[in-house]
């Protein structure tokens, strides 16, 4: 079905808060970021964010969310580029690390986030956006007789995506955010090469 112009207005006017809102809030601290700041960068009225938020804070929470699922949208890429199951979970594994660099992903995620939603919400969100996405990739790799076939991935899934959320913190408040992610790169390998199957 063709949608109205108005509908078509208002998912633009979203997208405009959405990019305006994104942009300062990389460069600038939450509290630091005015709303007057992200209609004038997005065009729009307040009465035109208010129309999409409820608040600066509920703006910001749609910013986190379109972050991450980016993110996600990135690993699945990274990972088709390989035909080896083992290989496409290393792959997305890794490029989530490389992700972690990017300092706007850090400030919004991790440097952010916590202080503003609440650190038990991010972690929560955290799991539930990665823990069917990490359970998948190791249930291939059961399913290819890579991962021992009685095994119960439960555990190895907890204990995976905890360890990528908490590389992800430690290369954020890294002072040398490189170093930080290549060990956590060849301690999150380790885990892996025990999962396999002998």
């Amino acid at each position: 079905m063709n949608k109205t112009r108005r509908e078509e207005y208002s998912e633009a006017t979203q997208r405009a808060l959405l990019k305006a809102a994104r942009t300062l809030l990389a460069k600038t601290s939450y509290a630091d970021v005015s709303i007057d700041q992200i209609c004038e960068r997005a065009r729009v009225t307040k009465g035109a964010l208010y129309h999409h938020f409820k608040n600066k804070k509920d703006l910001f929470s749609a910013v986190f969310d379109q972050v991450e699922n980016e993110m996600m949208v990135e690993l699945a890429a990274a990972a088709s580029q390989q035909s080896d199951p083992w290989k496409q979970a290393e792959a997305a594994f890794s490029a989530y690390l490389t992700k972690c660099l990017d300092k706007a992903y850090q400030k919004i995620v991790f440097l952010e986030a916590p202080s503003i939603l609440g650190r038990d919400d991010v972690f929560r969100a955290g799991q539930n956006l990665g823990r069917e996405t990490t359970r998948a990739m190791l249930e291939t790799l059961q399913n290819n007789g890579l991962i021992e076939p009685k095994l119960d991935l439960e555990m190895p899934t907890r204990l995976l995506l905890g360890m990528l959320m908490e590389a992800g913190l430690a290369i954020a408040e890294s002072e040398t955010p490189e170093k930080a992610r290549e060990e956590a790169w060849k301690t999150i390998l380790r885990f892996i090469e025990s999962l396999r199957a002998r």
